[in-house]
């Protein structure tokens, strides 16, 4: 019962941290360490280093069948996605307005958001649409233009029309690299361009980065940490 109820929270948050897991269902992380090891050992889940990550699931399965750039995304750095995503949503009320880049750190953060109601949520990542198009309490606007390979709208003449219209709460919103002068930078131009629109419309900026993003260079720079109110990453 307690590794089923493991793999549901598995598949609403797309990862797990042990600590968390354990307060939750009032065990020893060393008991959820071994939950976690023996669905792994069964091809349920992936360990990763402080918790466990889904696993890429068949259409006829898990509803979050994911293209496998998505997927191999939101495995890496997972317990620290997720711890992220946890204090990210203690920002959003009922109602609020919001706009989701199409980062996994965005979609993991949206897995936190499940008891909040009528969201409405401006986004370009197609699973982050879906996970939160669940709550049929939020209205949800997947913003349209280029699909590319790996299941992510990046821009578009509909698109940047959309933007310029839109008046925003909150914009959580990640980046490929920060630069060491603080410069959110991605690799994709259209995605850069698109992401400097977002910003722009937000009332308030708020940045989901992990750790392994700091101090690397990008392609395309889309705006400034500066101009985030608040910027969550991890301890190292």
């Amino acid at each position: 019962m307690r590794r089923q109820t493991i793999l549901n929270l598995l598949r609403e948050n797309g990862a797990l941290d042990v600590d968390a897991v354990a307060a939750r269902l009032g065990v020893s992380p060393n008991t959820i360490r071994n939950d976690f090891n023996a669905l792994a050992a069964e091809g349920r889940l992936q360990r990763v280093r402080g918790g466990a990550a889904a696993i890429s699931a068949s259409p006829n399965g898990n509803p979050d069948y994911f293209s496998d750039s998505f997927e191999l995304r939101l495995q890496q750095r997972a317990r620290q996605k997720a711890m992220i995503g946890r204090w990210a949503a203690e920002l959003v009320d009922d109602g609020d307005s919001l706009l989701f880049d199409a980062s996994t750190s965005g979609y993991v953060l949206a897995g936190f958001l499940k008891d909040r109601k009528n969201l409405t949520v401006v986004t370009n990542g197609v699973e982050t649409a879906r996970r939160l198009a669940r709550n049929p309490t939020n209205n949800i606007l997947l913003l349209g233009g280029l699909l590319r390979p790996d299941g992510v709208p990046v821009t578009g003449i509909l698109t940047d029309q959309t933007l310029r219209d839109l008046r925003i709460k909150i914009a959580f919103v990640s980046a490929g690299s920060v630069t060491p002068e603080g410069a959110l930078t991605e690799g994709d131009i259209r995605e850069a361009q698109m992401k400097t629109q977002m910003l722009e419309i937000a009332a308030q900026v708020v940045a989901l980065i992990d750790s392994s993003k700091f101090g690397r260079l990008g392609l395309a720079s889309f705006g400034h940490l500066d101009q985030a109110r608040q910027v969550y990453t991890d301890g190292d």
